[in-house]
């Protein structure tokens, strides 16, 4: 039986990981701060820190504190990996969600800019990889999303063709990402930071509520 993102059928969907299934917005926020209270130097402000919570951490966080202070990494992770169990959550309906999704007969991957070591101890600690086919770390392929090189490799652990599978996240490197591959990208804006950049990006589709995600792979 056949599913279909509007006209378009649809055998997969790969999730990204933070600000689409898992709510980490509070620890990378405590993180930064603690990293900038560490090296001694006023807190960034949230829309600063907003900004620049895409892409590599280490540029990102130099780009945060404008270059400088190359021990502040070492800082914001040092709180991190202690703290993202404590300081994260899944978001509300996620778990019916994927639950629903795979009852439908769909495979389902993950694919996140995250490493393997932080990403798949939260994987498995919010019950989020008992769903999942194929999860794909930023160590497992070398590159960051925008770059398709993920995607791509995680459709073939699935055998999914890309046209037969769409990209859900809240930035506009996942919605880059998924075209590149030649998948539709799907915005999820249920805890997108920066929901402007990711509408720009001019998705396929929107799903502003866990509950527009369960309408938006429907039965034929």
């Amino acid at each position: 039986m056949a599913y279909f993102l509007g006209a378009l059928p649809i055998k997969a969907v790969v999730f990204d990981l933070d600000h689409t299934l898992l709510d980490s917005w509070q620890v990378h926020r405590e993180a930064v701060y603690y990293a900038a209270d560490k090296v001694g130097v006023p807190r960034p402000d949230e829309p600063t820190i907003v900004a620049h919570i895409a892409g590599s951490l280490a540029i990102e966080l130099k780009r945060i504190f404008d270059g400088g202070r190359e021990e502040v990494t070492g800082h914001y992770l040092s709180f991190y990996r202690e703290h993202h169990l404590d300081f994260s959550h899944v978001f509300p309906g996620v778990l019916g969600l994927l639950e629903e999704l795979k009852s439908r007969g769909l495979k389902i991957g993950l694919l996140t800019n995250k490493r393997r070591l932080l990403g798949s101890a939260e994987v498995k600690h919010f019950g989020i990889g008992r769903f999942l086919d194929t999860d794909v770390y930023r160590d497992d392929v070398g590159v960051l999303k925008p770059d398709p090189k993920g995607l791509l490799h995680a459709l073939t652990e699935m055998d999914v063709a890309p046209s037969e599978a769409i990209m859900v996240g809240d930035a506009a490197g996942d919605i880059q990402c998924g075209r590149a591959a030649g998948a539709a990208g799907v915005a999820a804006l249920w805890g997108a930071i920066d929901t402007a950049g990711v509408l720009a990006a001019e998705p396929d589709a929107v799903w502003h509520t866990v509950e527009d995600a369960l309408q938006g792979a429907s039965r034929s």
